[in-house]
C-alpha cells in the first residue's frame, strides 16, 4: 500500500485520545500506546511484560502460546513435541469468553514451533467524559429519543457511554512465528482505539444521515476493522527488526458486538456458522488462485514489479519456445474468460501464478495472497519484492444473530487451513451436530469437541511414520487451530445482561 493511501487513511480516522494506561491486558500481554502507533517508535517493544530483558532482538517478541491457555513452561515444552503432536486445550474453560471451545496441535516438522497464534478476549471501552459527540461529515444526527440536555445518569444513558464486544482471532504464521505473535497481541487494541473514537463521536448509538451515502452502524464497524488491519500491518513493518523470526501470517477475526457477528478475513483460514439445518460460510479463502485477477491486474498496471522475469498473463498450457507464433488460450487481469493469443518471446517466461486451487503459488514463492507481514520477502535469487502483491485488506462479513432464534447448539467454527484442508464444511457440521447432542449436559462440551476436531484432522501416527486419518487419507502435517464459539450462549448472556468476567480488556 502506498504512503499516500496510508496518509489518506490517517486523515480520515485521525488519532485517538486513548492513553497507554487505558489498555489493560491480562497475563502481562504487550501494551501498545497511541504515541507508539503514530510515531512507529521501536521503544514500544520495551513495554512487553513477562520478560525481564527486552534489550535484544530475540526477546522483543518471544515465542509463546495463547494467554488464555495459562500454560507453564513445562506445558509449552510438551506442546512442541512433534513426534506425539498432543492436542492442547485450555486448563480452565472459564478463562475463555462464553466458555468457547479451543484446541491446537503443532505441525509434524514443518517448523520448530507452532506458528499459529490465537486470542480470545472480552473488550470493554468507555466514552471519554469530556468528549462532545460531533460528526462534521454528516448533515444531521438523531438521538433516537434521547435528550441532549439531560444530565441524569440513568442505566440507559450509561449504556450509551460504554461498549462491550467479544473478540476471537486466529493468526496462521508462515516463515516464522513473530508476525502472528505481534498480531495476536495488538490487533484487538487497534480495534478498541477506533471503536472508542466512534463512541466518543456518538456514532454507535445514533442514526447517521448523510447527503451522499447511506451509512449504517455496520459500515462504521467494518471501517474500524479494516483500518485496524491497515495499522497492524504498519506496526509489523516498523517493528519487524525486533523479531528475528517475523515472517508473515494470515488473519481471521470474529467480533460479537450487540446482536451482530462480524468476521474479518485476510488469508486462507475459515469461519463457518453451523446450525441445525444450515451451514453459513462467513469467510472466503484468499489465495493466488482466488485473487488471480487482482494480482494480474496489478502486474499489468505496474510491469516494473516483475522486472521482466515473469509473465503477467495466464495461459491454458505451459508455454515453450516451440509455441512461438502459435495461438494459445490466454487471459489477463482484466478478463474472466479466455481468448486466443499469438505467443511472442515476452510470453516465454515463468507464469506469475502457477498451479490451481490451494496449490497455486505466487511467483513460485508463497501460497497466500492476503495477511500481515512478509515485508522482506523476495523471489529467490532475484530482487523482485513480493509485498506489493500481498494485501492486508480484510473482507468483512456480517451476520445478524436476531434474524432467527439461536439455539444452544448453534456455533461458529473457526479454524486454520491446517484443519480445513482436511475436513470439509459438511463433515465438520455433521460431526459437531452429533457431538453437541451427545454432550448436551456436559459443561466442557465445546472444548471436548474442539479437541476431537483437531485430532480428526491430524489423524494417527502409523507404523511408517506417516500421519493418517484413515487407510486411504493422510492427516494434516500443518499446525492446526480450532475455535468452537457458542452463538446461542452469547445471545443468552446478552439478553440476561451478564457482566463479562474472563479475560476482560478495558479502555476508560
Amino acid at each position: 500500500m502506498s504512503s499516500r493511501v496510508r496518509q489518506l487513511i490517517s486523515s480520515v480516522f485521525g488519532t485517538s485520545s486513548i492513553k497507554s494506561d487505558n489498555f489493560q491486558r491480562v497475563n502481562g500481554s504487550r501494551r501498545l500506546t497511541e504515541t507508539e502507533v503514530n510515531n512507529g517508535s521501536s521503544t514500544s517493544s520495551q513495554l512487553f511484560s513477562g520478560t525481564s530483558d527486552t534489550s535484544t532482538e530475540s526477546t522483543a517478541y518471544p515465542y509463546t502460546r495463547p494467554t488464555f491457555l495459562f500454560m507453564d513452561s513445562e506445558q509449552v515444552k510438551e506442546s512442541r513435541d512433534q513426534i506425539k503432536r498432543p492436542a492442547v486445550i485450555p486448563n480452565d474453560i472459564h478463562k475463555i469468553p462464553i466458555k468457547a471451545g479451543y484446541a491446537e496441535v503443532i505441525n509434524a516438522g514443518k517448523s520448530l514451533n507452532n506458528e499459529d497464534q490465537a486470542v480470545a478476549v472480552r473488550c470493554v471501552i468507555s466514552r471519554h467524559i469530556n468528549m462532545v459527540p460531533t460528526n462534521p461529515s454528516c448533515n444531521s444526527i438523531e438521538r433516537n429519543g434521547a435528550n441532549n440536555s439531560e444530565k441524569t445518569s440513568t442505566a440507559a444513558e450509561e449504556s450509551k457511554n460504554k461498549l462491550e464486544f467479544t473478540y476471537f482471532g486466529i493468526f496462521d504464521g508462515h516463515g516464522g512465528y513473530g508476525t502472528a505473535v505481534m498480531a495476536s497481541q495488538n490487533l484487538h487494541i487497534y480495534l478498541m482505539k477506533h471503536l472508542t473514537k466512534l463512541l466518543d463521536l456518538g456514532m454507535l448509538s445514533k442514526k447517521v444521515h448523510s447527503s451522499y451515502h447511506n451509512i449504517t452502524i455496520n459500515d462504521l464497524i467494518i471501517g474500524a476493522l479494516e483500518t485496524s488491519f491497515f495499522e497492524m500491518d504498519d506496526l509489523i513493518y516498523q517493528e519487524r527488526h525486533l523479531c528475528p523470526h517475523a515472517g508473515g501470517c494470515t488473519a481471521l477475526v470474529s467480533v460479537l458486538l450487540d446482536d451482530k457477528l462480524y468476521v474479518a478475513q485476510a488469508g486462507d483460514s475459515r469461519a463457518v456458522i453451523i446450525r441445525k439445518n444450515d451451514i453459513v460460510c462467513m469467510s472466503q479463502e484468499f489465495t493466488p488462485d482466488t485473487e488471480r485477477q487482482r494480482i494480474q491486474q496489478l502486474a499489468l498496471d505496474n510491469p516494473s514489479l516483475l522486472q521482466k522475469e515473469f509473465s503477467p498473463s495466464q495461459f491454458s498450457k505451459n508455454i515453450w519456445k516451440k509455441d512461438l507464433g502459435k495461438q494459445v488460450l490466454c487471459r489477463t487481469g482484466y478478463m474472466k474468460g479466455w481468448s486466443p493469443k499469438v505467443i511472442t518471446c515476452d510470453d516465454i517466461k515463468p507464469p506469475l501464478i502457477c498451479g490451481d486451487g490451494k496449490q497455486a503459488c505466487l511467483m513460485g514463492t508463497i501460497r497466500v495472497s492476503r495477511g500481515f507481514g512478509d515485508h522482506d520477502l523476495y523471489v529467490m535469487s532475484s530482487n523482485i519484492h513480493l509485498k506489493p502483491f500481498l494485501s492486508c485488506v480484510p473482507e468483512v462479513r456480517v451476520y445478524d444473530l436476531n434474524d432467527s432464534e439461536m439455539s444452544d447448539n448453534d456455533i461458529l467454527l473457526m479454524g486454520s487451513d491446517g484443519f480445513w484442508d482436511f475436513v470439509s464444511n459438511e463433515e465438520a457440521a455433521e460431526y459437531v451436530r452429533k457431538r453437541m447432542c451427545e454432550l448436551e449436559q456436559t459443561d466442557d462440551k465445546l472444548v471436548t469437541i474442539s479437541k476431537e476436531l483437531v485430532l480428526k484432522a491430524r489423524g494417527e501416527s502409523s507404523s511408517d511414520y506417516a500421519w493418517k486419518r484413515n487407510s486411504k487419507q493422510l492427516g494434516s502435517y500443518d499446525d492446526i487451530t480450532v475455535f468452537v464459539i457458542p452463538l446461542g450462549q452469547y445471545m443468552q448472556e446478552r439478553s440476561a445482561n451478564v457482566t463479562p468476567q474472563p479475560d476482560e480488556v478495558t479502555a476508560l
